[in-house]
Protein backbone atom coordinates (compact mmCIF):
# COMPACT_ATOMS: atom_id res chain seq x y z
CA UNK A 1 0.00 0.00 0.00
CA UNK A 2 3.20 2.41 0.74
CA UNK A 3 4.16 2.24 -3.00
CA UNK A 4 0.13 2.88 -4.33
CA UNK A 5 0.38 5.95 -1.92
CA UNK A 6 3.44 6.92 -3.00
CA UNK A 7 2.74 6.90 -6.81
CA UNK A 8 -0.57 9.02 -6.01
CA UNK A 9 1.38 11.63 -4.12
CA UNK A 10 3.76 11.69 -6.84
CA UNK A 11 1.30 12.03 -9.59
CA UNK A 12 -0.42 15.40 -7.38
CA UNK A 13 2.92 16.97 -7.37
CA UNK A 14 3.31 17.02 -10.85
CA UNK A 15 -0.23 17.93 -11.13
CA UNK A 16 0.51 20.72 -8.95
CA UNK A 17 3.67 21.85 -10.96
CA UNK A 18 2.59 21.55 -14.12
CA UNK A 19 0.07 24.47 -13.32
CA UNK A 20 2.50 26.59 -11.60
CA UNK A 21 3.87 27.44 -15.31
CA UNK A 22 1.66 31.03 -15.29
CA UNK A 23 3.29 31.50 -11.63
CA UNK A 24 7.05 30.29 -12.52
CA UNK A 25 9.01 29.85 -15.27
CA UNK A 26 12.06 28.50 -15.03
CA UNK A 27 14.68 30.46 -17.03
CA UNK A 28 16.73 26.97 -18.71
CA UNK A 29 15.55 23.63 -19.20
CA UNK A 30 19.34 22.88 -19.54
CA UNK A 31 19.47 23.02 -15.35
CA UNK A 32 15.59 21.13 -15.05
CA UNK A 33 17.36 18.27 -17.32
CA UNK A 34 20.30 17.86 -15.60
CA UNK A 35 18.45 17.59 -12.11
CA UNK A 36 16.46 15.05 -13.62
CA UNK A 37 19.60 12.97 -14.42
CA UNK A 38 20.86 13.62 -10.61
CA UNK A 39 17.60 12.38 -9.61
CA UNK A 40 17.84 9.61 -12.09
CA UNK A 41 21.20 8.54 -10.58
CA UNK A 42 19.43 9.03 -7.18
CA UNK A 43 16.61 6.55 -7.82
CA UNK A 44 19.13 4.21 -9.22
CA UNK A 45 21.28 3.84 -6.68
CA UNK A 46 18.14 3.56 -4.28
CA UNK A 47 16.82 0.40 -6.37
CA UNK A 48 20.15 -0.87 -6.08
CA UNK A 49 20.76 -0.63 -2.97
CA UNK A 50 17.68 -0.62 -1.06
CA UNK A 51 18.25 -0.28 2.43
CA UNK A 52 20.31 3.27 1.68
CA UNK A 53 17.28 5.80 2.26
CA UNK A 54 14.92 5.54 4.98
CA UNK A 55 10.66 6.04 3.95
CA UNK A 56 10.78 9.44 4.59
CA UNK A 57 13.84 10.54 2.99
CA UNK A 58 12.38 8.69 -0.35
CA UNK A 59 9.29 9.99 0.13
CA UNK A 60 10.75 13.86 0.33
CA UNK A 61 12.91 12.84 -2.75
CA UNK A 62 9.65 11.65 -4.48
CA UNK A 63 7.77 15.10 -3.76
CA UNK A 64 10.78 16.85 -4.99
CA UNK A 65 11.54 14.61 -8.44
CA UNK A 66 7.57 14.94 -9.03
CA UNK A 67 7.60 18.92 -8.74
CA UNK A 68 10.47 18.91 -11.20
CA UNK A 69 9.19 16.41 -13.28
CA UNK A 70 6.10 18.37 -13.75
CA UNK A 71 8.08 21.97 -13.73
CA UNK A 72 10.10 20.21 -16.45
CA UNK A 73 7.13 19.64 -18.92
CA UNK A 74 5.33 22.27 -18.71
CA UNK A 75 8.36 24.43 -18.98
CA UNK A 76 9.35 22.69 -22.31
CA UNK A 77 5.79 23.53 -23.67
CA UNK A 78 5.84 27.14 -22.61
CA UNK A 79 9.26 27.80 -24.10
CA UNK A 80 8.54 26.08 -26.96
CA UNK A 81 4.87 28.00 -27.85
CA UNK A 82 6.87 31.68 -27.04
CA UNK A 83 10.12 31.18 -28.78
CA UNK A 84 10.28 33.58 -31.23
CA UNK A 85 12.70 31.83 -33.90
CA UNK A 86 9.61 28.89 -34.47
CA UNK A 87 7.30 30.66 -36.79
CA UNK A 88 3.51 30.48 -35.71
CA UNK A 89 2.45 28.27 -38.16
CA UNK A 90 5.36 25.56 -37.15
CA UNK A 91 4.18 25.60 -33.84
CA UNK A 92 1.44 22.98 -34.04
CA UNK A 93 3.89 20.68 -36.21
CA UNK A 94 7.01 21.78 -32.81
CA UNK A 95 4.34 20.39 -30.31
CA UNK A 96 3.34 17.06 -31.72
CA UNK A 97 6.54 16.31 -32.36
CA UNK A 98 7.60 17.12 -28.77
CA UNK A 99 5.15 14.87 -27.63
CA UNK A 100 6.00 12.26 -29.77
CA UNK A 101 9.31 12.01 -28.50
CA UNK A 102 8.03 12.60 -24.83
CA UNK A 103 6.04 9.49 -25.08
CA UNK A 104 9.29 7.99 -27.04
CA UNK A 105 11.22 8.69 -23.82
CA UNK A 106 8.06 6.98 -21.50
CA UNK A 107 8.62 4.06 -24.05
CA UNK A 108 12.15 3.47 -23.49
CA UNK A 109 11.74 4.40 -19.13
CA UNK A 110 9.44 1.42 -19.52
CA UNK A 111 11.89 -0.96 -21.05
CA UNK A 112 14.72 0.14 -19.45
CA UNK A 113 12.81 -0.79 -16.13
CA UNK A 114 11.14 -4.25 -17.67
CA UNK A 115 15.13 -4.82 -19.06
CA UNK A 116 16.13 -4.37 -15.39
CA UNK A 117 13.28 -5.89 -13.07
CA UNK A 118 14.34 -9.15 -14.96
CA UNK A 119 17.88 -9.31 -15.28
CA UNK A 120 20.21 -8.15 -12.56
CA UNK A 121 16.93 -6.69 -9.94
CA UNK A 122 15.00 -9.74 -10.50
CA UNK A 123 13.57 -11.37 -7.22
CA UNK A 124 14.13 -14.84 -6.73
Amino acid sequence: MYYEYSYMKFLDYVIISRLSVSCLKIPSIEIMTIIQFINYILWFIQATVPYLFNEYVLYIHLIFVGLMGGASYSNAFYFLLKDPLIEPDMKELSVNITTIFNDAGIFCASLHNLIIALTFLKVN
